[in-house]
C-alpha cells in the first residue's frame, strides 16, 4: 500500500519536499504484473473491480522498485508514492535534485513544501483550508425521537426512512480523509464502533507514526456525523458501516504537498476495499503563493487532488467532498477537489433548507453545476473530542450527512455502481430539474431515492420459458421503475450475429414474448439484458 517511509538518511533541517514524476513503470523489470493483480491489490479491491467490470490497468501497477531504490539513495526519505500517477514525494536537500533529475527514468521534479514536516498540533483549531467553522454548545432539549439532536439534519433528507428499512451502512467501508481524529479511540460516542471492530484501520500520511488519534479534532467531528451512536441522544447517518481513518491534512501550515498526502491515502483506501471516501477538505491558496490554484484550474482536470478524486471514482469508489466555506470571501467558489466531475460535492443549508452564506458556490471553470447537492451545515450536531455535543457550521459537516446516507442507499442497492448511485441522488433532489450554483440540484430525498429512480435488476430475477422452445419463448422480468432509464434486450446467435433488439424507456411489462426466432435455425442463442447500457445478465436459450 502507498505511504510507507523508506530512506537511507536522517531528515535534515534544510530538506524540502519534492514530487518526482517517473517516465514509466519499467514493466520489463518490474516484479509486479497485471496478470497477477492479487500481488498488489487486496481481495476486497479486486472484488469491487470485478463486481462493476473494472479491469486493473497500468495505473494500478506499483512503481518500479528499481527506480524507487535508485532515488532512495539520494534522499532523506520517501514521504509518499502514487501508483496511479507514477510519482514519488521525497524529502531531500536541493543539492541532490540535479542528480535525481539526470536519471533517465525521471520525467520532472517540482518542490511541493519547504523543509521537514511541521510538528503535529493538538490545539483545537479548525482545519485551515476549511475556514469558517463555528461551534456552539448544545443546550436545547432533546427531540422526542430516537435520533435526539441529529433528528433535524437526518429528517431533512428523509434519511430516517432508509434506517427504518434496516439500512444503516452494513457491509460498506467508508474512508475519512481529514486532519486527525483526536480521542476517537476513547469517546463514548464511538463505543459501538470499537465493540464491533468497525474501525478497520488507520494511517497517517503526513507523520507516518501510525497514530491518528492525537492530532486535530476536526476528523472526530466529521466521523461523529456518520458513525456516533448514543441511544436517544445522537445517531449518525450510517452507524453500522466500517471505517478507515486517514490523516492527510496539516493544520499548522498549508502547502500543495497535502494534496499528495491525499492521493496516497486514496490509493490506500482503494487497496483496502473502500466503497466511499468522505473528504471534508479543500484547497485553493497556500502559504507559498506560487502554488495557489486559480479559478481556471477548477476545470475538473488540473489540480493533483481533483485528478485523484476522479481516479478514485474510476476505480469504483464513491467520493463525497465538501464544497468549502469560502462563499463569504472574495474567492467565493468551491475548492479542489470539489470540482471533480465524477464525485458528489456537497454544499450547506440551514435547518430551513436555505443556502448558507458561507457555503462555496459554483459553477466550475468549465461551466458544470457545483455543488451537486446540499445538506444541513448550519448548526449541525457533532460530537467533540472532550465528550461534549456541539452545533457546528461548515460544509465539512453537511458532506458526511450525505456520505452516511449514501452508504445506506448502497446497502439497499448493492448492484448499482458508484456513478449510478450519484445519478440516483441527483434525480431525487429538490431542484433536479432546475439546478443552480448555490445548492446545485438541491436537497436530496432519500425516501424517494430508496424507492424510485434507478432500480437494481437482479440477474436471478429474470426467467426464460419454455427453454428449450420451438417457435417463441417468454422473458419474465421483475417490476422496476424506468424513470430516465433504458432497459435493452438483445439476442445473438452462436456466431455473434444480432437477431433481435428491443428497448424499454417508460414502462416495462412483466412478460416479454419473443417471436423473432420463429424461423431461425435450431441451436443455442444468447439473450443479453442491459440496464442503462450496463449488462445485467446473459441467458442461454435453445431452439429445438
Amino acid at each position: 500500500m502507498a505511504g510507507f517511509i523508506i530512506g537511507l538518511h536522517s531528515l535534515q533541517a534544510q530538506d524540502s519536499r519534492f514530487v518526482v514524476h517517473l517516465c514509466d513503470k519499467d514493466t520489463s523489470n518490474n516484479p509486479y504484473s497485471l496478470e497477477a493483480p492479487g500481488e498488489f491489490l487486496s481481495q476486497e479491491a479486486l472484488e469491487r473491480r470485478s463486481r462493476f467490470g473494472i479491469v486493473p490497468d497500468m495505473t494500478d501497477l506499483p512503481l518500479s522498485p528499481r527506480y524507487t531504490d535508485s532515488i532512495s539513495r539520494h534522499v532523506s526519505r520517501i514521504q509518499n508514492r502514487s501508483r496511479w500517477f507514477n510519482l514519488l514525494v521525497v524529502e531531500a536537500p536541493d543539492s541532490v535534485m540535479p542528480a535525481i533529475k539526470s536519471q533517465p527514468f525521471v520525467d520532472s521534479i517540482a518542490r511541493v513544501a519547504p523543509a521537514s514536516p511541521t510538528e503535529k498540533k493538538t490545539t483545537q483549531q479548525p482545519v485551515k483550508n476549511t475556514q469558517g467553522h463555528h461551534y456552539t454548545a448544545i443546550s436545547s432539549s432533546l427531540d422526542s425521537s430516537a435520533y435526539g439532536y441529529t433528528w433535524g439534519q437526518i429528517q431533512m433528507l428523509k434519511g430516517h426512512h432508509l434506517h427504518q428499512g434496516g439500512y444503516q451502512g452494513r457491509g460498506l467501508t467508508i474512508a475519512i480523509m481529514d486532519a486527525g481524529f483526536r480521542n476517537a479511540d476513547k469517546l463514548p460516542a464511538f463505543d459501538s464502533l470499537r465493540a464491533n471492530n468497525q474501525i478497520r484501520s488507520t494511517a497517517d500520511f503526513e507523520d507516518h507514526d501510525g497514530n491518528v488519534y492525537e492530532s486535530n479534532r476536526h476528523g472526530t467531528m466529521v466521523l461523529s456525523v456518520i458513525a456516533a451512536n448514543i441511544p436517544g441522544v445522537y445517531r449518525g447517518t450510517a452507524p453500522k458501516a466500517d471505517f478507515i481513518l486517514l490523516r492527510t491534512e496539516v493544520t499548522a501550515s498549508e502547502y500543495i504537498s497535502e494534496e499528495y498526502n491525499w492521493i496516497a491515502a486514496a490509493e490506500y483506501a482503494d487497496s483496502a476495499g473502500t466503497h466511499i471516501i468522505n473528504s471534508s477538505l479543500g484547497y485553493s491558496t497556500f502559504d507559498d503563493s506560487t502554488q495557489d490554484h486559480t479559478y481556471q484550474d477548477l476545470d475538473g482536470n488540473t489540480t493533483p487532488i481533483t485528478r485523484a478524486a476522479d481516479m478514485a471514482a474510476a476505480k469504483g469508489m464513491l467520493v463525497v467532498s465538501s464544497a468549502g466555506n469560502l462563499g463569504n470571501n472574495s474567492w467565493r467558489y468551491i475548492s479542489a477537489p470539489a470540482d471533480a466531475d465524477s464525485i458528489i460535492t456537497v454544499g450547506a443549508v440551514d435547518e430551513n433548507g436555505n443556502h448558507a452564506s458561507f457555503s462555496s458556490v459554483g459553477p466550475t471553470a468549465d461551466g458544470r453545476i457545483k455543488p451537486e447537492v446540499a445538506a444541513q451545515g448550519v448548526a449541525t450536531a457533532v460530537a467533540s473530542p472532550d465528550s461534549s455535543l456541539l452545533y457546528g457550521n461548515g460544509t465539512s459537516f453537511s458532506a458526511p450527512i450525505i456520505t452516511g446516507l449514501m452508504a445506506c442507499l448502497w446497502e439497499k442497492f448493492p448492484n448499482l455502481n458508484n456513478m449510478q448511485l450519484r445519478e440516483k441522488l441527483i434525480q431525487n433532489a429538490s431542484q433536479s430539474d432546475n439546478p443552480d450554483s448555490l445548492t446545485g440540484y438541491g436537497i436530496p430525498n432519500f425516501s424517494m431515492a430508496g424507492n424510485m429512480g434507478f432500480e437494481t435488476l437482479a440477474a436471478d430475477a429474470v426467467r426464460t420459458y419454455p427453454n428449450p422452445f420451438s417457435k417463441h419463448f417468454t422473458l419474465s422480468l421483475p417490476t422496476i421503475n424506468l424513470k430516465k432509464q433504458t432497459l435493452s434486450i438483445d439476442i445473438y446467435d452462436i456466431m455473434g450475429k444480432k437477431r433481435f433488439t428491443r428497448q424499454f424507456t417508460q414502462t416495462l411489462p412483466p412478460q416479454v414474448r419473443i417471436d423473432a426466432l420463429h424461423d431461425a435455425p435450431p441451436g443455442i442463442y444468447l439473450v443479453k439484458i442491459s440496464l442503462n447500457h450496463e449488462l445485467v445478465t446473459k441467458e442461454k436459450v435453445v431452439k429445438k
